[in-house]
């Protein structure tokens, strides 16, 4: 319950003292009803006087005056919809799904370290607005900004190597998509926040940058990865005709490619676009730069 006016309650002070008046008032005629007829006439000359009547006619009314008060003191009940205006965070957060984000040198895997961490980052957030990017040769929108946080993180749950269909890692397109869907529209602080291992294979992510930094747009690149790298998904040579183990081999020499965290692209894009760069190959580090973000 709420209250419009809730000074008008001060109304209710004056209550005590129209029924010391009321009493002082019924004393005073009493008693001059007294000097002036006897006491053994009284009761013939006012017996059409009854007080219990009167007292109840003077309650009744002190009844109504102090409802007046609490009707004056406007009290609500229930809610009402009103159009508010609000200012604050658009959050894009873009995801790396090429193959190399299925290395486990990030336990369980880059990608699924990469899930929980925009999982905690989303958690932080208080009424900013919130979508998701999924990146690999191509871009593609997997959740519009929105305040259903319970959506964006069931589409975060969803991503998978499979989710875009053109391998390879072009975080140019990612950028480009992001300024896109942000839009002139676009309410509050502007910003994007890529994972990534760094492996950029296409595009050019200077130039997005640089146009993403002109629209007003603060990019923050979290690298998934350790230097030393791991060896990448299962396959089968095609050189010995038998199965790796659980990784990929090069078809030309028969060997499984170590994928290895690399930095190279995102300082390239800290001057154009007030990027910064987290390294997150411990739990414990990535944890913390997202709460900071």
């Amino acid at each position: 319950m709420s209250l419009g006016a809730p000074q008008s309650f001060w109304g209710l002070l004056a209550i005590p003292f129209v029924v010391a008046l009321f009493l002082t008032a019924e004393k005073r005629g009493e008693k001059r009803l007294r000097e002036f007829v006897s006491a053994r006439l009284l009761p013939q000359l006012a017996g059409t006087v009854n007080r219990f009547r009167r007292a109840l006619r003077f309650a009744l009314q002190l009844l109504g005056l102090a409802f007046a008060l609490i009707a004056l003191a406007q009290p609500r009940w229930g809610y009402t919809f009103q159009d508010v205006k609000r200012k604050g965070l658009d959050l894009l957060i873009a995801v790396d799904t090429s193959r190399s984000m299925l290395s486990n040198d990030v336990q369980p895997n880059r990608l699924e370290r990469v899930k929980l961490a925009a999982q905690d980052l989303i958690n932080e957030l208080q009424g900013d607005r919130v979508g998701l990017i999924a990146f690999a040769g191509r871009a593609f929108l997997q959740a519009p900004l929105t305040i259903d946080y319970g959506a964006v993180v069931e589409s975060i749950n969803d991503l998978d190597t499979k989710t875009v269909p053109e391998g390879g890692t072009n975080i140019s397109e990612a950028i480009a998509l992001a300024s896109r869907t942000f839009g002139k529209s676009a309410m509050g602080n502007r910003t994007l926040i890529i994972f990534t291992d760094g492996e950029e294979l296409s595009g050019d992510a200077m130039k997005s940058a640089k146009a993403a930094a002109d629209a007003g747009v603060r990019i923050f690149t979290v690298g998934v990865g350790t230097p030393q790298g791991s060896l990448r998904m299962k396959s089968v040579c095609a050189k010995s005709r038998r199965q790796a183990e659980d990784f990929i081999c090069n078809w030309k020499t028969g060997r499984a490619p170590c994928s290895r965290f690399t930095a190279k692209v995102s300082p390239r894009c800290k001057p154009l676009s007030s990027t910064y760069v987290c390294p997150a190959g411990r739990s414990s580090a990535m944890n913390g730069r997202s709460a900071r973000l």
